[in-house]
This record gives structure tokens, sequence and C-alpha cells, in this order.
């Protein structure tokens, strides 16, 4: 909210919520006025994550029963409170050949909501089945 005062521009930054604001007006006879209002703030910018990867990580398990796979610490952070960060699975899992979808959700107490997600992919060592460049012929 601007305001002017003496000429100039003012700005006020309010928190999230509701905040009752008094104004005091003078003319240059020193006649005053004032009123009184409520001025409500609304958060309406998501959270925002660090480490969420451009593209997810492609492993090689030694055999078909998968492998452990890791990745940065996947955070969020927001601009006034954050209120959950669910994450469908964790680094350091052991992941089954293939892919698999990997979603990390944050919310802030406003109900914003914002998802990182990505891929991991697990091939088999000597198993060309999940490659795609691989090909067969029969005749």
């Amino acid at each position: 909210i601007t305001a002017p005062t003496g000429g100039s521009n003012s700005v006020f930054v309010f928190p999230v919520g509701v905040t009752q604001v008094q104004v005091l007006a003078t003319d240059a006879s020193n006649n005053t006025a004032n009123c009184s209002s409520a001025v409500r703030a609304r958060d309406s910018e998501p959270p925002q994550f660090h480490n969420c990867p451009v593209m997810g990580p492609t492993v090689h398990a030694p055999g078909p029963s998968g492998t452990t796979v890791s990745w940065a610490n996947i955070t969020a952070t927001d601009n006034h409170q954050l209120a959950n960060l669910s994450r469908s699975h964790e680094a350091g899992q052991v992941f089954a050949p293939g892919d698999t979808a990997v979603t990390v959700q944050a919310w802030d107490v406003s109900g914003n909501m914002v998802t990182c997600s990505f891929t991991v992919t697990v091939f088999v060592a000597g198993d060309n089945s999940l490659d795609d460049s691989s090909s067969s012929s029969s005749s």
C-alpha cells in the first residue's frame, strides 16, 4: 500500500492476515480528518524448491532386485510459513529395475502448493530390455 506523505511515497508491508490501519490527514490550515480501515494481506506465492533435479538419476543395478538410489536432499522454503512437505519416495531407498516416478510436494499455510517430479531409471547390468537403442530382429 502506498500513501503520500509530504510529497513522497511510502510503501507499507503488512503481514499475512488482517491489519487495522488508522489514517490521519492534516491540511495546510491544520484541519484534520481520520479514518480506519482493515487491510487484508494474502499469500498467493507458492513455496520454492531447492535441489529439485531437472532429470532424475539413471543407475545400473547389480541384479534384478534393484539398487539403492540417492540424490541431493530436496527441501522447500516459503515466504510466509511452510506447512507440509511430502515425498512419494526417499533418497537412499531401493528402486526396482525400470522407471519410477518420484514426486515431492510442498504446501504453505495459505494452501499454495508446488510439485517437484522426476523419474528414477534403474537398469540391470547386462539387461538391455530398458535401453531404447536396443532392437531385436526376427527372420
